[in-house]
């Protein structure tokens, strides 16, 4: 300040006048002023009447109670950003004065203000007219339905490493080319009818030189027809999934990923997994001649039931109970488009007539908007049969709304429990797990419980393996056996494959445990093999009774501890192979088996050849 004063005294502006205009340019009140922005307007002040101008502008510029400083365009209030815009307005208005005379650094923030909302602006609406160019593209497939899938592509072709190819579809794992320096691709052969919704692949900065930089993506309807679509620059930095594609309107049966380059023009590359998401079309038939049938029957039958209830209110209940009886017989999801059971003849719209009429049925003749204790039983065993998540969300708002409701609902909760059950098993995908802890003894040579679970055999889906020494073997005298296995995070259990050794000395019978060390008030956080098993030792006179009651228990909503066992299991004598699926839905990272005895009373040691392990990766429990 004493600087600029002293020049503008110099030119025979008075020191009062010369503190007013470093004011105007002194933003934030720190006493410093932009050197740039002060030359730049005295320059337009150099004529003789410079010196009465520059005063004059001081005296307009003061009557302009502009408030200085930043003002943040992410933050929350809107307010502050709003008065500023208002007073610089207002103030134009009024003095409609020269671009030389306003003051420049506090239009200068609000200019930045304006242009970063205006970017944020533009940004929004570009992906609104994106959504509304893909909303349009869909309107052709109205007569279609859309499933999503997975499992989009058939097989999965690299340029190099064949034997490592398998590695794209685990996460945990890798694929790394060896071959020349941007000649690498990865090539996926999608499945009929499927349209890719999302493509992405796993990278890592700490792969250095292997990182890819450059990818490009192909397709095409063979293998020797592609053309490029897509260019994709990956930063050094980035370290989780790149994405390639997103929301496709075509179904393309051949998707190509091309490694142009690499960072630090690395040779080989690194591509630590592929994912891909698309959605199935499925061309919905329309109404049949079978259906137009059912439905005219149908129809006519509901017609005239509805004509004659009013003159008939017991006709009401009669129905309800011969519909309630036939829901007895037909489980959760037995009706659902996907259910191998569901009957030829019940298709979309017969069941949506059904289901109209169910609903007409289970008001009550008492009050009109509002369903019947039997009637909200019969609708929701429907709905739970049809698998229809919508009608089964719109019945539970309208449940919550009567809290006196007691339903007799525990038979119909039990089928839709096992249902789930039986859901997840056919999900489940083989789990990598490592041995932690035992009470059996080490083993032979080259034959510990760490053999049960090689990689080879946790990998595969199917089939009969063994262990490479033929089986583990405890201890002399050792006729119960507990083994502790960990996964590296959260899981699922679905079931457990056991084979064990023909014979006496195979395993009989045991149970299966799933938990988290943190879940069990008892136990330390801080693992310790033996702790878990003492604390198992309590379950060690269960029998298959013991085990359903619990389980029974469990379901009914009465109770149950952390620690009880997901599974039971028991071997015939000519059986040495069994798959153990789990009775509820326990989530944790410590999966405990605990063999109870050995087939015959004689034998003095168990033995098992290997263990399998299915389920689902949970990545977080919400609590």
């Amino acid at each position: 300040m004493a600087q600029f004063c002293e020049m503008l005294m110099d030119k025979g502006v008075e020191r009062p006048e010369a503190i007013k205009a470093f004011h105007q340019f002194d933003c934030d009140g720190s006493g410093v002023a932009d050197v740039q922005t002060m030359m730049e307007t005295l320059e337009h002040f150099s004529s003789r009447s410079g010196l009465g101008e520059l005063g004059k502008s001081v005296r307009i510029l003061q009557s302009c109670s502009l408030t200085p400083g930043f003002v943040d365009v992410y933050g929350g209030l809107t307010d502050p950003v709003e008065k500023h815009g208002n007073r610089i307005q207002q103030y134009l208005h009024r003095n409609r004065t020269e671009t030389q005379s306003l003051p420049f650094p506090y239009l200068n923030s609000f200019n930045i203000v304006y242009v970063m909302r205006s970017a944020v602006l533009r940004s929004i609406l570009h992906a609104a007219k994106e959504d509304g160019k893909n909303m349009e593209s869909e309107k052709d497939l109205t007569d279609m339905e859309k499933w999503t899938t997975h499992n989009c592509y058939s097989s999965v072709e690299v340029s190099s490493n064949n034997s490592e190819a398998h590695h794209l579809m685990h996460n945990a794992m890798f694929w790394q080319s060896d071959g020349a320096a941007r000649s690498h691709w990865i090539r996926l052969r999608i499945k009929n009818n499927i349209i890719i919704k999302h493509l992405s692949i796993g990278v890592h900065s700490s792969d250095e030189s292997y990182m890819p930089e450059l990818v490009t993506i192909s397709v095409g309807p063979s293998s020797i027809r592609l053309r490029e679509i897509k260019e994709i620059k990956v930063e050094k930095h980035f370290t989780g999934r790149v994405v390639l594609l997103r929301n496709m309107k075509v179904h393309h049966p051949y998707i190509q990923i091309n490694i142009k380059r690499c960072h630090v023009d690395g040779c080989d590359t690194r591509i630590h997994g592929i994912k891909a998401i698309g959605y199935k079309l499925v061309k919905e038939q329309g109404i049949t001649v079978m259906d137009a049938s059912a439905l005219w029957y149908l129809q006519m039958l509901t017609s005239t039931i509805s004509f004659n209830l009013p003159q008939s209110p017991a006709l009401r209940n009669v129905l309800l109970g011969h519909t309630k009886k036939a829901l007895e017989y037909m489980p959760p999801l037995v009706l659902s488009p996907s259910s191998p059971d569901k009957p030829v003849f019940l298709s979309k719209y017969v069941l949506q007539e059904i289901e109209a009429f169910a609903h007409q049925l289970s008001f009550s003749p008492d009050i009109p908007e509002q369903l019947s204790q039997e009637g909200i039983q019969v609708v929701l065993a429907l709905n739970l049969a049809r698998g229809s998540v919508s009608a089964l969300c719109n019945l539970i708002s309208g449940i919550i709304e009567l809290p006196s409701l007691t339903l007799p609902c525990a038979d119909l909760l039990y089928k839709a429990i096992s249902a789930k059950n039986n859901c997840l098993e056919k999900l489940g995908l083989p789990l990598q797990v490592t041995f932690v802890g035992g009470d059996g003894g080490p083993g032979q040579t080259n034959a510990g419980p760490e053999t049960l679970i090689d990689s080879s055999a946790s990998s595969s889906g199917a089939g009969k393996t063994s262990s490479p020494s033929g089986g583990y073997m405890t201890d002399e005298g050792k006729t119960k056996c507990t083994l502790v296995f960990k996964s590296e995070q959260l899981v699922q259990l679905t079931k457990i494959r056991i084979q064990v050794t023909s014979g006496s000395k195979g395993a009989k019978r045991g149970l299966v445990f799933v938990y988290n060390a943190d879940s069990v008030s008892e136990l330390n956080s801080k693992f310790n093999a033996d702790e878990h098993i003492n604390y198992l030792s309590k379950y060690d006179f269960w029998r298959e009774k013991e085990f359903e009651f619990s389980v029974e228990y469990r379901n009914a909503g009465l109770g149950g501890l952390p620690d009880n066992p997901v599974a039971y299991f028991c071997f015939d004598s000519d059986s040495d192979e069994i798959d153990v699926p789990t009775q509820w839905g326990a989530v944790g990272k410590y999966i405990i088996i605990k063999f109870l005895e050995p087939r015959h009373e004689t034998a003095t040691r168990i033995g098992i050849v290997s263990l399998k392990f299915f389920g689902l990766k949970k990545p977080f429990i919400l609590d």
